[in-house]
């Protein structure tokens, strides 16, 4: 299971633990489309358990021991049909401070002012997948987190404290910074677009209505640039 690093506030790491294919129920599953099973079984109020038999995984359900193609294949139908809502209010902003020790030209410290746009998709409970102020509300307290923080990968990092020591090898030798931890914000790989947009996708995810099934974060940085994380 991956682990990301959430923000350090003072001398504390606080640990969250995603998966990949993970039921309502906390099963691991061994493929998407088992997850996809999973939730039409939840959607459809079936009870079920998941059962390893002769090195396939089946769920054992009222109507006995089926396999992921059946379910699919028998429900499908029956499933109501997902929605997507996008939230990309121009308030979806924050800046930050980075470093990519690999990158020639990002190896020194640096900045960017950066906005997010949301997709949220799901079931629709009460009419609708999520509210527009609660999702809106929801992202943009991640955000502020984030917002004017040196954003870090926590190879980097040595706490003392109430403070945080930064060291890394750069252009022009090495770097290093005595910093309080309140300005500073720990993910667990390089602070790459890439990275920092799924770092926000998964705590969306982990905070967001339970009837929505897939976070995407399209984050910009600067002008022309963009990268685009999906979390199911």
């Amino acid at each position: 299971m991956n682990k990301d690093i959430y923000p350090l506030h003072g001398a504390e790491q606080v640990m969250a633990t995603s998966a990949k294919f993970i039921d309502q129920k906390g099963n691991v599953l061994p493929s998407y489309r088992h997850l996809q099973a999973a939730m039409l079984l939840d959607r459809l109020a079936i009870r079920y358990s998941v059962v390893e038999r002769g090195g396939r995984t089946l769920f054992l359900t009222e109507r006995g021991e089926i396999d992921v193609d059946e379910i699919v294949s028998q429900l499908s139908d029956e499933q109501p049909a997902m929605k997507t809502i996008e939230i990309s209010d121009a308030s979806l902003n924050f800046d930050y401070a980075h470093f990519l020790p690999s990158s020639p030209k990002c190896s020194v410290l640096h900045g960017h002012s950066s906005r997010v746009i949301v997709e949220l998709s799901g079931f629709v409970s009460d009419d609708m997948v999520v509210e527009f102020g609660e999702a809106k509300s929801l992202v943009k307290r991640i955000l502020n987190e984030l917002d004017h923080k040196l954003i870090v990968a926590r190879r980097y990092v040595e706490v003392r404290g109430d403070s945080v020591r930064v060291s890394f090898v750069g252009k022009g030798g090495r770097y290093t910074m005595e910093l309080p931890s309140s300005s500073v914000y720990v993910i667990e790989g390089e602070s790459t677009v890439e990275n920092i947009s799924e770092h926000i996708a998964r705590r969306i995810a982990a905070e967001v209505s339970r009837n929505v099934r897939r976070v995407v974060v399209k984050m910009f940085e600067g002008f022309g640039k963009s990268a685009l994380s999906s979390v199911v």
